[in-house]
């Protein structure tokens, strides 16, 4: 998984991060604004909480995915 960008925050505490993902199975790796995620590799960012709102990119499926007011990652 790799980060590509950090908004500035919007609504609520922390902020929007955008990400892309390898595999759909990698959405079980990222952040949620109540946890942490799993630092992959020499990422920075990931295991940090980000805020609702959060989007990612999933390569394999071409598919986007939020992160909604349930702090869950939905497909959109």
């Amino acid at each position: 998984m790799y980060w590509i960008d950090e908004e500035a925050q919007t609504h609520g505490a922390g902020r929007q991060v955008s990400f892309i993902c390898d595999s759909s199975s990698d959405l079980a790796h990222l952040p949620t604004s109540s946890t942490p995620g799993q630092q992959q590799g020499e990422d920075t960012v990931s295991c940090l909480p980000c805020a609702k709102g959060s989007s990612c990119i999933c390569i394999a499926t071409s598919s986007m995915y939020m992160l909604n007011s349930n702090d869950q990652w939905i497909e959109m």
